[in-house]
């Protein structure tokens, strides 16, 4: 072990102090980053980690030089490749400078901008997705959206591009969820391009940016109340219409899941203006009768979400027909359903109406009893 510590420490040596800086400009260029890809391969251990970070400086000078200078594709192939390492390991990311971190994220969105060259253009959204900085060191967060953003509509119409950014723009909300999920200006920049990819003719596509919008409103009570318009607005705009398409193409799945989705975007709407959410019923009574059980059971478990609308509502309780809007599917359901599945996922919704319901009667006992001889904050009944 010791040996090829040894041998670790001086091949690194030999790169960062001698072949490196003598091969700029020059053939050897592409077998000196062979040779630190290599490296790269071996095994991690906590000796060659604290090794690789006492060369961290000026291996990423290395990077710089070639990302400036450098007019070979496979030279700047190989530096990206060995950026990526060094941006994702999340110790030698935390090895970079300030500076460090400005220039290569910089240079990074440039790139998605500027180049030609498809291979140098995905490696290029390859580290951006995969960048590990800590979260109070990130500054160009708003930079890496945008540039994630221009990739899903690149200029090369991959589709593989296009999955990759969605992907690398998810995997941003969930590292960096105050910045990018809460920020507001992060939003107005990927809210719309993302909810226009619903309507994409690839699943894939369709799938990763409903994931994307999905991830962002875990968020939603952060909001402000402009962020929320905003994004109101662009479900209303987008999810929508494209739910109903679903539903005329056949694509029962992917409208259940839009369902779902604008039940969380647009819930104070919706619960604001029952008529509105009567207007998006159709999509999960329709699917409760589909000939697939997989669009049945996702059609059932999505109703007891409805539970959360009418919570938002005035006295809910007391109209006998949301009552009974909420009750009659789950009643169906349990009367007709072969399928034990579907029949525990009605139980799940019935449960959920159910924790709502008394909650709420309860709060409603609170109001017409206060002053009485109860007690504040007693609760009437309870949901075990």
């Amino acid at each position: 072990m010791e040996a090829a510590e040894t041998q670790l420490a001086r091949a690194l040596a030999a790169l960062t102090e001698r072949e490196f800086p003598q091969s700029r400009g020059r053939e050897t260029r592409l077998d000196v980053y062979l040779q630190l890809e290599e490296l790269l391969r071996l095994e991690d251990s906590e000796t060659s980690v604290v090794q690789l970070r006492a060369h961290v400086t000026l291996l990423l000078g290395e990077f710089r030089f070639d990302l400036q200078h450098s007019t070979l594709s496979d030279e700047l192939q190989a530096a990206l490749r060995c950026l990526s390492y060094f941006m994702h390991h999340r110790s030698l990311a935390a090895a970079f400078s300030d500076e460090h971190i400005a220039f290569f994220l910089g240079e990074l969105a440039r790139l998605l901008f500027a180049t030609e060259d498809q291979n140098v253009y995905k490696l290029s959204l390859w580290c951006l997705t995969v960048q590990n900085f800590p979260a109070e060191r990130h500054k160009f967060l708003p930079q890496t959206v945008e540039g994630l953003v221009q990739a899903v509509v690149n200029p090369f119409k991959s589709r593989a591009i296009e999955v990759q950014a969605l992907k690398g723009l998810h995997l941003l909300l969930v590292k960096y969820p105050e910045q990018v999920a809460v920020n507001g200006a992060a939003l107005n920049i990927y809210a719309r391009p993302i909810a226009s990819r619903l309507a994409s003719s690839e699943l894939s596509t369709r799938t990763q940016a409903r994931l994307v919008l999905t991830e962002a409103s875990k968020h939603l009570p952060q909001w402000t109340e402009e962020t929320l318009t905003m994004v109101q607005d662009c479900a209303q705009k987008y999810v929508l219409p494209v739910m109903k398409m679903h539903m005329d193409r056949d694509r029962h799945k992917d409208a259940v899941h839009l369902w779902q989705l604008a039940l969380v975007l647009l819930r104070s709407r919706f619960s604001a203006d029952l008529a509105k959410l009567n207007q998006v019923l159709y999509v999960p009574e329709k699917c409760m009768e589909d000939e697939d059980a997989a669009v049945r059971l996702m059609a059932m478990q999505a109703w007891g979400d409805l539970a959360d609308i009418f919570h938002d509502t005035k006295l809910w309780l007391f109209q006998k027909a949301v009552v009974s809007l909420l009750a009659w599917p789950i009643k169906v359901c349990l009367k007709q359903e072969r399928s034990l599945n579907i029949a525990e996922a009605a139980f799940g919704s019935w449960r959920k109406v159910v924790r709502v319901a008394v909650q709420d009667f309860n709060e409603f006992l609170k109001l017409v009893s206060w002053g009485s001889t109860s007690q504040p904050g007693q609760t009437y009944f309870r949901i075990f």
